[in-house]
């Protein structure tokens, strides 16, 4: 396992407690979003986990690889 990522330990049956941060404003966006598609936010976001497109390699399409012109996360959170 990468040492970078840690699972945390089990709260409920196999469920488990995941930090996510947030600037305000976005947050209040997630958690709108959640509401209006009738999910809680953490249904929401493992939602949209489960609709990420992947390449060969397993990272999501949308990710920049070289010479993409598309936004990464990292741009994502420098504009927010």
């Amino acid at each position: 396992m990468d040492t970078d990522v840690r699972l945390p330990q089990p709260v409920a049956g196999n469920l488990r407690i995941h930090k996510a941060y947030a600037p305000p404003e976005r947050w209040l966006m997630i958690a709108d979003r959640a509401k209006k598609a009738g999910m809680s936010v953490s249904s929401y976001l493992n939602a949209l986990v489960d609709r990420d497109v992947l390449d060969g390699d397993g990272c999501p399409v949308w990710a920049k690889t070289p010479g993409s012109t598309q936004t990464t996360l990292a741009d994502l959170e420098d504009a927010a």
